[in-house]
């Protein structure tokens, strides 16, 4: 006897956990200049001036869009960024659990520019049932880029997720295809009473 595998969709309650690192680098990564919710990156400087927020869209009590903003000044042009962003995915329809995961943008310019926004969906992945390992996926990923740059004027990194609704693959617990098989057995024996009786 196998448990099957069940699909269902669900919307998690999804939560940013405010730690994230932000690597915006330079030149052949030496010395990025790094925003950061840790304290130490490689004995690098950390300029935290980021911004985050989260919004309910529709006020049903789950979170929807993440907004990311980061400013920084720098002496060169940035050549590439890296940013994670560490989320908590609730899932409760069928049984409760919470998932850490991380989000991973990475970004290289072919320019000189002065602002770069990041949008995209944000999905649990999973590389197999859920009893197993999740990572956080951007899909649907689209990058502006503002060209021109000045060592007067402020770098700003944007970035915008939003909370989709997906696919969750799970194994049921024996309990749950016991469940099942009661009921079906219930029916069954019903009808056949119903027959035999008339």
């Amino acid at each position: 006897y196998s448990l099957k595998t069940y699909v269902l969709v669900e919307k998690p309650g999804v939560s940013f956990n405010y730690k994230y690192l932000l690597l915006a680098n330079k030149d052949y990564n030496i010395n990025p200049v790094v925003c950061s919710t840790f304290k130490t990156y490689k004995d690098n400087e950390i300029k935290d001036d980021c911004v985050v927020r989260e919004i309910d869209t529709n006020i049903d009590g789950k979170k929807d869009i993440l907004k990311f903003e980061a400013h920084f000044y720098t002496d060169q042009a940035v050549k590439s960024l890296k940013l994670l962003l560490f989320f908590n995915f609730q899932l409760n329809q069928l049984f409760t659990t919470t998932v850490e995961s991380i989000a991973y943008l990475t970004h290289t310019l072919n320019e000189e520019v002065q602002k770069v926004c990041f949008y995209g969906d944000l999905i649990l992945q999973q590389k197999s049932l859920l009893t197993s390992e999740v990572a956080a996926k951007i899909t649907n990923k689209y990058v502006m880029e503002e060209a021109g740059y000045t060592n007067d004027n402020v770098i700003i990194i944007q970035a915008e997720l939003v909370y989709k609704d997906h696919l969750i693959y799970y194994q049921p617990s024996i309990w749950e295809e016991l469940k099942w098989i009661w009921i079906q057995y219930i029916s069954c024996f019903l009808v056949l009473a119903y027959i035999a009786k008339h």
